[in-house]
C-alpha cells in the first residue's frame, strides 16, 4: 500500500477505514480545493493519471502506480471528498471483447421462490449480464439456468459479467448453487462485487447473527465458498469502487455508490449494495439492490444526473435507509418504468404499499409501469410501457388495500356501564409497526375524546379504551363511569382489522388514499 500519509494537507474532519483486505478509503469532509491537491500529490510520487472526469458538481480520477490502483470522488454539493487506495487492483486491466451485434437487449426480471433478486441482462452479443441471482434454493438456481438456456440461441450461455451486489442470502448465494450444479454449462467470463471480510466484526458485529430462514445459511459464513469457485475456476474477478466504469458488451456501466460509501456510516448490510448506472438500448438503467439511498447520500452527490428510464426499487420495495432521502432521489430519477423484485402480495397487501418510498412511486402517475414479481417477464429495450399498466396498478392497491382490512372503524351501541365489552382486538397484517388513533363519541359531542393513541408493534393487540391497565389508552384521570352510551372509531393509515366479541363493526372504509 501507499506509503503517502493521508490526510496530507492537516485535515481534521475524516474517516479512515480498512474497507477490506486490500483496500482502505478515506472520507473526508470540508474538502473544497482537495481533489486538485490530492491528484497533484499522487502525481509527485510516480503515480500516472488513467481517468480524469469533472461533471457538475462532482470530480473523478483514477491513478495507477505499479499493482496498485487510486480513485478519488470529489462531491460539491456534501464537500466531500473520498479516496480509495487498492493494492493488486485488477482494474486497469480490465477489457470486455464484445461480438458483433446479434439481438436486441433485453432484461428479464427472473421469478423466484422468496422475494430475493436476480436479472438477466442479454446483450446485443447474445452473451449475458448477470445481478445476483437470488437465494441458494435449487429453485432459484434452475429458474436462472432455464433462462439462459431459453436465451441463448442453443449455445453455451456466457455471462460476461456477474455482478454480486451485496453480501446477503437472497442475493449471492444463489451463485454457490449455480456453480455447485451447472458451473460447466457456462462460460463465466467475470465477476464483480466489493464485499466486507466475512469475519469483519469491527464494522458489522452482526455478521454471523443466525438466519432463521434457512438453517446454517448466515450469509457472510458462505464468502469463503465464493472466493473457492472464482480459484478453482480461474474467473476474473474486479472490485467495483464509486466513479468506475466498465463497458460490458453494448452494456456502459458507471458505479455510483458502493461499500466506499457507507462502511464508516452504519452497520446495515443493505448499505454495501453496488448501485449502478447502466445505459443499454438507448436507455438509462439504474440499479440500487438494496441501497439505503440516505446511507449513500444519491441524492445529494448526484442531483438530476440519476435521470433514468427505468429505476430497480431498492431493497424488494422495503425502505432501507430514511424515507424523506428515498422520495427526494426517486423524484430525481423520475423513471417511467420500476422492476420490483417482488411477489405481488408482498408488493400490495403484505409490505411494500405501506413504506413511504414506494408508496411514492406507485401512486406517482408519472411512473408508467411498475414491474413486480408475480411472474417473471422480459423487456426488449428500448422499452415503453404498456398500454394500461398504470390503470392495472391502482386495481392492485385497491385490491391490496382491502385485502389488509380498512382505515376507519367504528363500532356503536357500546356503554361506559359495561367496561368489560369494551375490549377490542386489533389485528396488523402487515409486517411494520402501525399507530392507530382511537375515538370515543358521546351523546354530548362535548364529551368526544379524540386524542388517543396505541401502537401495534405485533400482528395483533387486545385494548381496552376505558378500563385501564396495561393496554388502556385512555389515561387514568380520564377514566369514564356510569352508564354513558357511546360508540369508538378506530382510525389508522395502514389498513387493520379490528374485531369485538359480541359487538360487529357498524362500519368500516377500506379508501386506501
Amino acid at each position: 500500500m501507499s506509503c503517502l500519509q493521508i490526510p496530507a494537507f492537516g485535515e481534521e474532519s475524516f474517516f479512515e477505514n480498512q474497507e477490506n483486505a486490500t483496500a482502505r478509503v478515506w472520507t473526508i469532509a470540508n474538502a473544497a480545493g482537495l481533489f486538485d491537491r490530492y491528484c497533484t500529490l499522487y502525481l509527485e510520487n510516480g503515480y500516472t493519471q488513467k481517468e480524469y472526469e469533472t461533471r457538475a458538481g462532482r470530480r473523478f480520477a483514477a491513478l495507477q502506480k505499479g499493482s496498485e490502483g487510486v480513485f478519488l470522488n470529489a462531491y460539491s454539493a456534501t464537500d466531500e471528498l473520498c479516496i480509495v487506495q487498492e493494492e493488486n487492483c485488477p482494474y486497469f486491466a480490465y477489457e470486455d471483447l464484445a461480438g458483433e451485434a446479434l439481438f436486441p437487449p433485453q432484461i428479464t426480471q427472473v421469478k423466484l421462490k422468496d422475494y430475493g433478486m436476480s436479472y438477466v441482462i442479454r446483450l446485443f452479443d447474445g452473451r449475458f449480464v448477470l445481478i445476483d441471482g437470488g437465494f441458494i434454493y435449487d429453485s432459484d438456481c434452475d429458474a436462472l439456468r432455464e433462462t439462459l438456456l431459453a436465451q441463448s440461441a442453443g449455445k453455451k450461455p456466457v455471462i460476461a459479467a456477474w455482478i454480486l451486489t451485496h453480501q446477503h442470502e437472497d442475493h449471492f448465494h444463489c451463485f454457490l448453487r449455480f456453480m455447485e450444479k451447472y458451473a460447466g454449462e457456462a462460460v463465466i467470463e467475470k465477476v464483480l462485487f466489493n464485499f466486507p471480510a466475512h469475519d469483519d466484526f469491527a464494522h458489522y458485529p452482526e455478521l454471523a447473527r443466525d438466519n432463521s430462514k434457512i438453517p446454517d445459511s448466515r450469509s457472510v459464513l458462505r464468502i469463503p465458498q465464493l472466493y473457492a469457485w472464482l480459484e478453482k475456476y480461474a474467473i476474473s474477478t474486479f472490485t467495483p469502487h464509486t466513479g468506475q466504469k466498465y463497458r460490458v458488451g453494448d452494456a456502459e456501466i458507471e458505479f455510483l455508490a458502493s461499500m466506499d460509501d457507507t462502511i464508516h456510516v452504519t452497520q446495515n448490510g443493505n448499505a454495501t449494495s453496488l448501485v449502478f448506472r447502466m445505459e443499454l438500448g438507448s436507455q438509462v438503467i439504474l440499479w440500487t439492490a438494496d441501497a439505503g439511498c440516505s446511507y449513500a447520500r444519491l441524492d445529494e452527490r448526484y442531483g438530476c444526473d440519476l435521470r433514468a428510464d427505468i429505476l430497480q426499487i431498492p431493497h424488494h420495495g422495503f425502505q432501507s435507509g430514511k424515507a424523506d432521502a428515498e422520495i427526494r432521489t426517486y423524484d430525481l430519477v423520475d423513471p417511467a418504468v420500476c422492476l420490483l423484485p417482488a411477489s405481488r402480495y408482498v408488493a400490495y397487501t403484505f409490505f411494500c404499499m405501506y413504506r413511504e418510498g414506494t408508496r411514492h412511486l406507485m401512486r406517482s402517475p408519472r411512473v408508467r409501469e411498475l414491474i413486480d414479481g408475480e411472474e417473471q417477464r422480459t423487456i426488449v429495450l428500448p422499452y415503453t410501457a404498456r398500454e394500461g399498466a398504470f390503470a392495472e396498478r391502482e386495481s392492485f392497491m385497491r385490491l391490496g388495500a382491502e385485502n389488509s382490512g380498512a382505515r376507519s372503524w367504528v363500532f356503536t351501541n357500546l356503554s361506559t356501564a359495561r367496561p368489560e365489552e369494551l375490549c377490542f382486538t386489533l389485528l396488523n397484517m402487515t409486517v411494520l409497526p402501525v399507530r392507530v388513533r382511537v375515538e370515543l363519541y358521546f351523546e354530548d359531542k362535548k364529551q368526544a375524546v379524540r386524542s388517543l393513541e396505541t401502537e401495534i408493534l405485533g400482528s395483533s393487540l387486545k385494548i381496552c379504551p376505558l378500563t385501564g391497565g396495561e393496554n388502556a389508552v385512555l389515561p387514568p384521570e380520564r377514566h369514564l363511569h356510569g352508564n354513558a352510551p357511546l360508540a369508538v372509531r378506530f382510525l389508522c393509515d395502514t389498513p387493520i382489522v379490528v374485531s369485538h366479541p359480541t359487538h360487529n363493526a357498524a362500519y368500516h372504509s377500506t379508501q386506501y388514499q
